[in-house]
This record gives C-alpha cells, sequence and structure tokens, in this order.
C-alpha cells in the first residue's frame, strides 16, 4: 500500500478594516508548507496602508514567525502605483 503525502500547500487568512478615509490597517495568517523539505512555515503579518494620493499607496507590516521553519521576523513596505 503506498501512502501519497500531501503536495506543496500554501494557506492564509487575512483580515483589514479602514482606521480612516486614507489609512487602513490588516492582520493575516499564513502557512507555507513544504512535505518535500519537511519543512512548516507559519507566519503572523500585521500592518498598516497609508493612500498618500489618489493612485498611491504605501504599506509597511511586521512578520513575525511561529513556528520553527519561519523567519524570526521580517520588516516589510511597499508601494502600489495605479497606472490605470
Amino acid at each position: 500500500m503506498t501512502i501519497r503525502s500531501w503536495p506543496n500547500t500554501r494557506a492564509a487568512l487575512a483580515v483589514g478594516a479602514p482606521a480612516s478615509d486614507s489609512v487602513g490597517l490588516f492582520g493575516e495568517i499564513a502557512g507555507i508548507f513544504r512535505p518535500d523539505l519537511d519543512s512548516n512555515a507559519v507566519l503572523a503579518t500585521a500592518g498598516a496602508s497609508w493612500a498618500w494620493a489618489p493612485n498611491l499607496t504605501l504599506d509597511g507590516a511586521l512578520q513575525i514567525g511561529l513556528t520553527e521553519d519561519a523567519p524570526d521576523y521580517l520588516l516589510l513596505f511597499g508601494m502600489t502605483w495605479n497606472l490605470g
């Protein structure tokens, strides 16, 4: 009898809420499961976004690893520029 292992899997659950007209807050729990590498990384993220202009949003977040296979922490910064 052959037992198949699960394929590599990613899953996430995110929530967000406006804090004002131009500021939003968000949180996420994400997992990256790699049975082929015997790796199970689970991360928690909390951050904020700021609509600096009608077509430009800046965001930043702190991501904390919840399992041994995840990085201890990451600081994330981003920018979204709407060209349309």
